[in-house]
């Protein structure tokens, strides 16, 4: 949501580290990683939604050096118990602006949206890359139901969402609510589709390049 972007900011702005945890994570593991990582304070959704106006103020940027830790994700645990993974100010700036400025060619006049929750890794991805260059990020936010895949589609044609990104079920997903019927939704300003976290199978990517891409798009695996 746009409150937890702003939230997002402002604690890198304080010289605080970010500790994003994925909405499916139970309680007794956020409880294990904020023990582990000597979490002092915890933000909710339900907190995000409080309407504070008392809450706001003006603060200094926080100086540190480039290599000062801003952001701790953990790995997908594929391999054992997942890990911490630090990521520093100038570190995650310049890969991601790296691979917006070069897989993606975005710029300032496009519009991003990554089809994963809050605090995963492609969703933090998307906003500091938008971000840097400029350009707008959309969310999608609600369950993943049999509805879902045309409220997807739907908000990347009225807000002409230029650059596409999802996990390879979600395109699996796509495929089967959606068929033969792309061409009911207007994606002409699709430019690129991309796709990162687990391995294609090659009925769904086919449908994706030829349906969704229209047989033209760059289909760009991070």
């Amino acid at each position: 949501s746009a409150q937890a972007v702003a939230v997002l900011l402002a604690i890198w702005k304080l010289g605080a580290i970010a500790v994003p945890f994925p909405v499916s994570l139970s309680s007794q593991k956020v409880a294990e990683r904020c023990v582990s990582l000597n979490i002092r304070h915890r933000l909710t959704a339900h907190d995000l939604q409080k309407k504070r106006s008392d809450f706001f103020e003006t603060i200094p940027t926080e100086e540190l050096p480039s290599e000062y830790p801003c952001l701790v994700l953990f790995s997908r645990g594929t391999t054992g118990e997942p890990k911490p993974l630090v990521h520093t100010h100038a570190g995650v700036l310049a890969q991601v602006a790296k691979e917006f400025w070069f897989h993606w060619e975005f710029s300032q006049s496009d519009v991003s949206l990554w089809c994963e929750p809050f605090g995963s890794l492609m969703n933090l991805w998307q906003i500091i890359g938008t971000l840097h260059f400029g350009g707008t990020a959309v969310f999608f936010q609600g369950k993943q139901n049999a509805s879902s895949a045309q409220r997807l589609l739907k908000l990347c044609a009225s807000e002409r969402v230029t650059h596409l990104g999802f996990s390879p079920s979600t395109a699996h997903a796509l495929k089967t609510q959606i068929g033969d019927t792309c061409s009911k939704f207007k994606l002409s300003q699709l430019r690129v589709l991309s796709a990162s976290g687990e391995p294609w199978d090659v009925e769904t990517y086919r449908w994706c390049f030829q349906k969704l891409g229209r047989g033209r798009l760059p289909m760009i695996t991070l």
